[in-house]
């Protein structure tokens, strides 16, 4: 009888899950490249602009409302 040995399982599903993570993140990084708006510079603006209004010293912008009225 010709019986493969145990590990051989163990061994293909261990490369087809690596396979599967690598994919992701290839695509996942792909995506980021492409679709990211904001790079370091903004995503700095942005985080400011974020404590200004947590601390109150501005005040969050809601569409369709008058100005102040937030």
């Amino acid at each position: 009888m010709n019986e493969e040995p145990p590990w051989m399982p163990a061994l293909l599903g261990a490369l087809a899950v690596m396979y599967v993570g690598y994919e992701l993140n290839r695509r996942r990084t792909r995506l980021r490249r492409i679709f990211s708006t904001f790079d370091r510079e903004e995503s700095v603006i942005a985080e400011t602009l974020e404590g200004l209004v947590v601390s109150g010293r501005l005040k969050p912008y809601f569409p369709g409302q008058p100005a102040g009225q937030a």
